[in-house]
């Protein structure tokens, strides 16, 4: 892919573009669709879990839409089948908690690291650091230490800070939280997720259509 990894954009290394907060809504859009398509449009018998879902193999095309990549992890299950895995597959910082102390695998377990993604793309901060405490990972980091959080994005300072798209932060910081709960069963469905940020960028599209009509 023209522009490589997420994370190397995000981490601003190299020849990094700087990724605005509609950029960024586009990405997590094109990734959330991506994940839909695995987890329930890919096989009519079949469903399939990533397994390794992170920034990392995130890659932007030209144009910089998002495609997931690396699915030498992804796993074939049934709708009704719940696998155990005997090894525990994936990035630290990444991995759901049930999949990483019980390695019980469910699409869930891809919702979670979606929800580190989003987390990664509000603060431009990394999953985890080497060698570092488990509370060192971004989606415990965001659950137990809320005012750091905050601090970290208004330091990101490709976001932007007025007032509309801060509210859209907002929402999907929430949503990042939904998708990183412990319990699996309350994390929300990929669909789920793709019409919340849909319906973001239609709101942006619209308060910008309305923008250019006034001036």
């Amino acid at each position: 892919m023209a522009h490589g990894a997420l994370s190397k954009h995000l981490r601003k290394e190299g020849k990094a573009e700087r990724l605005d907060w509609s950029r960024r809504l586009v990405i997590a859009l094109d990734v959330a669709r991506g994940l839909e398509y695995l987890h329930t449009l890919a096989s009519q018998s079949q469903i399939y879990i990533h397994r390794d879902v992170k920034s990392a193999n995130v890659l932007l095309g030209e144009d910089l839409r998002a495609k997931i990549g690396d699915f030498g992890f992804a796993r074939a299950t049934t709708e009704d089948r719940e696998p155990i895995d005997t090894k525990c597959v994936g990035t630290p910082g990444y991995t759901a908690p049930e999949y990483f102390d019980g390695l019980k695998l469910s699409r869930k377990a891809d919702v979670y690291s979606f929800g580190v993604i989003l987390l990664e793309l509000i603060t431009g901060k990394k999953a985890f650091e080497y060698m570092s405490r488990s509370q060192d990972y971004i989606a415990i980091w965001f659950e137990k230490k809320k005012d750091d959080f905050w601090k970290a994005v208004e330091e990101e300072e490709d976001i932007g800070t007025d007032y509309e798209t801060q509210q859209s932060v907002q929402e999907v910081a929430e949503l990042a939280g939904s998708c990183c709960t412990k319990e699996p069963e309350r994390r929300p469905e990929m669909s789920q997720i793709v019409r919340v940020l849909s319906s973001l960028i239609e709101i942006r599209d619209r308060r910008n259509q309305a923008s250019s009509s006034g001036s």
